[in-house]
């Protein structure tokens, strides 16, 4: 049995100022999420694939189709285009003669929010606090490192966001 936690505002510096508002009593965010152009696709066509988590960017024993990622099975997101940009890969534009990159902009409800201030959490502690506890969505908000905090966004209910826009962009670095 778990104890009842209380709703707290959890904000994401990618808010971006848009048309549309974003509803903080839930949490709501716009995210980026990094990947493939054809992932993107086929997210934008049939949204998160939960048998899918695992097969991306995660890390993953040699020889393994599936890794296990760091806070667990779910969608991840950031809030800064230079952490998504990391999970982003490129495909040649012909027409342009140039490389473009993939960032889906994802609506997300994050609901009731676990922040973890480590790199990792523990599998058991997970299942208790979020797939049969009172958190909806956790934010990996670990140790800085290079320099950076990158906070993670990560959404285990495929419902609880959707792709918003597909960004294509070229890298100027």
């Amino acid at each position: 049995m778990h104890t009842s936690v209380g709703f707290s505002f959890v904000p994401a510096l990618s808010s971006f100022g848009h048309d549309t508002e974003l509803s903080a009593s839930c949490n709501e965010w716009r995210l980026l999420h990094g990947t493939s152009h054809a992932s993107a696709s086929s997210i934008c066509r049939s949204n998160f694939q939960p048998d899918l988590v695992g097969t991306g960017a995660t890390w993953r024993d040699p020889g393994k189709e599936k890794g296990v990622p760091q806070y667990g099975s779910g969608i991840y997101a950031a809030e800064r285009i230079t952490k998504a940009d990391e999970y982003s890969t490129p495909i040649f534009d012909s027409k342009l003669g140039t490389e473009l990159y993939t960032v889906l902009v994802l609506r997300c409800i994050g609901g009731r929010v676990k922040v973890v201030k480590s790199n990792r959490m523990d599998e058991d502690q997970l299942h208790q606090d979020v797939h049969t506890g009172p958190y909806h969505s956790v934010v990996g908000d670990g140790p800085q490192k290079h320099g950076a905090r990158y906070r993670e966004f990560v959404i285990y209910d495929q419902r609880q966001c959707y792709p918003e826009f597909l960004l294509l962009y070229e890298r100027t670095f």
